[in-house]
């Protein structure tokens, strides 16, 4: 009786998320805004893939980049909104220095729906919730925390195999820009995981290195020039982790056990340099995430309104890739295959059996393995 109960519950919880919004006739057209530009390797995966979804959804898709000017955000928006020659119908971006607080406001006033991505708003924004924003429709970040954690724990573990001596693990830790939600979740994963390892590790500097090559580069070479013996080497991105993988190949006698390293975002590049064994892990997953929040999008705007149980704000896991895995991960990253996948097996709108959104890398996986690629 408790499970008929429970099932006729469901069906008329999914049924009046279906009736409550209003159903657009046409074809979605999205702006998508970047904080950086698409020569970071990180955002040009992350389009890619979105560009991907968009074509089996057909959404019209726009693209702006920001170019690191956070604070004139809403004034590039708007112009940009200006040149697309149709309504945009919903924003997605990504919160940076409180950039997505500046575009809302503007999505508010020209009655756009907004979304946000690979970050959280926290604050309130001229006194209100983000909620109270009519046309605010959500949120997905990734679990950056647990995966920074892992990270941690997975460069002491081998850094002690490596090392084969009686003393604590000496470490030097780079972070992301002020502003950054991806940055500081980052450090608060780690900072968990350096808790747990309180006098297993010790830690030489933790400093800022901007999400920037050439800047981690010359960070890690001062740090290493004032410290001896730097066993491991924690980065919140790959992009430094190559910059500190590019010093350690231009000075390779300045370390009797060259240091381990390990990043986030499943650069290219990075990934060659795991196999190659020069960096030891990287974590990621996460591009994906403006790919979701558009099948998120494009429901809401057909018919489907997901608020309605009670759920705005999502969760996304992430996955650590290392040599020894890296080759099952190899076809999934391969552009070439993302056309391949019907994101339509996400959507509520294509799939009203789904009771609930599954945005998990192994489904997209599985995709791939049942073609046999």
């Amino acid at each position: 009786m408790y499970k008929i109960i429970l099932i006729g519950f469901l069906f008329l919880s999914n049924l009046m998320a279906y009736s409550s919004s209003k159903i657009l006739s046409k074809n979605p057209c999205v702006l998508y805004v970047i904080p950086r530009s698409l020569d970071d390797p990180f955002y040009q995966k992350t389009y890619a893939f979105l560009k991907e979804a968009a074509s089996d959804l057909e959404v019209e898709l726009h693209l702006l980049e920001l170019k690191e000017n956070h604070f004139i955000a809403a004034e590039l928006v708007e112009k940009k909104l200006e040149k697309i020659k149709k309504r945009v119908d919903a924003i997605i971006t990504v919160n940076v220095k409180k950039s997505a607080h500046r575009i809302l406001k503007l999505a508010e006033r020209k009655k756009i729906y907004f979304f946000v991505e690979d970050a959280l708003i926290q604050e309130k924004i001229d006194g209100k919730d983000k909620e109270d924003f009519s046309f605010y429709l959500g949120e997905m970040t990734p679990n950056s925390f647990d995966i920074s954690y892992s990270l941690l724990k997975k460069l002491y573990e081998s850094s002690k195999v490596k090392i084969r001596e009686d003393r604590k693990v000496r470490m030097i830790g780079l972070l992301g820009p002020h502003g950054t939600t991806a940055s500081s979740d980052r450090e608060i994963g780690m900072r968990k995981a350096l808790s747990e390892l309180e006098g297993k590790i010790e830690v030489l500097q933790i400093v800022r290195a901007d999400w920037e090559r050439d800047l981690a580069r010359a960070k890690f070479s001062a740090l290493s020039k004032r410290y001896n013996n730097v066993d491991i080497v924690w980065a919140a991105n790959d992009v430094m982790a190559l910059g500190v993988n590019d010093y350690l190949k231009a000075n390779p006698s300045n370390f009797k056990v060259r240091p381990l390293i390990t990043g986030v975002d499943w650069v290219d590049e990075a990934l060659d340099r795991i196999e190659k064994e020069e960096i030891l892990a990287s974590g990621g997953g996460h591009f994906m995430e403006a790919a979701w929040s558009l099948v998120l999008i494009h429901d809401f705007l057909k018919g489907y309104d997901f608020r309605k149980r009670k759920k705005n704000s999502f969760l996304t896991n992430m996955a650590i890739i290392t040599k020894d895995n890296l080759k099952n991960y190899r076809t999934f990253l391969n552009q070439e295959n993302w056309h391949k996948i019907d994101f339509k097996r996400f959507s509520k709108i294509y799939n009203k059996s789904l009771n609930t959104y599954d945005f998990n890398i192994e489904k997209v996986f599985d995709q791939l393995q049942d073609l046999k690629i």
